[in-house]
């Protein structure tokens, strides 16, 4: 029997698209929408009409929500197993543990846009890696908002304020 492994197209197809980890779900079919809902949100966000922007974001979304649609129809086993093992339902962690999910992913987007653009920073907002990294660190900056709501006074509130006020000034505001 052939061993599949496309464990890790549909990890960096869902990190593309800011599911990873996966919201929690009952079923394929709950999980296809989730993926067809944050296509929907994302493609509204990066049109070219929208946001002037002629690159290959919205290519590379397209492909990336083709990918995973036909992985759920062919694959469907394997497509539930792997998001299955990434469940982490925002509401069910802790106020730490959610500043802690939030910090390492606002490391790896810095990172992965680095690494992408040679260490420099280009802060054109018609720059399609820039535009990337922004719908990324919006989300970041979401669930930052939300830890410090859970537990106002934890002791993590320090940094995930400064956290906030780092990505408002990569977001322009």
């Amino acid at each position: 029997m052939i061993e599949l492994n496309i464990g890790p197209e549909i990890r960096s197809g869902t990190m593309l698209m800011g599911l990873y980890p996966f919201p929690e779900c009952r079923s394929i079919s709950e999980a296809v929408e989730i993926i067809s809902s944050r296509y929907r949100e994302l493609a509204f966000e990066l049109h070219p009409d929208r946001t002037g922007i002629h690159d290959s974001s919205m290519a590379e979304l397209n492909e990336t929500y083709g990918n995973l649609k036909a992985i759920v129809q062919l694959h469907p086993n394997e497509f539930w197993k792997e998001i299955k093992s990434t469940f982490k339902p925002s509401e069910s962690l802790s106020s730490f543990e959610l500043y802690k999910e939030a910090s390492r992913e606002f490391t790896e987007a810095l990172e992965r846009y680095f690494k992408r653009n040679d260490a420099i920073v280009n802060l054109n907002p018609n720059a399609e890696e820039y535009v990337n990294l922004c719908v990324q660190l919006k989300g970041i900056r979401k669930k930052l908002l939300h830890s410090i709501e859970k537990e106002p006074g934890s002791v993590f509130n320090q940094d995930a304020v400064e956290k906030i006020r780092r990505i408002n000034i990569w977001l322009g505001k």
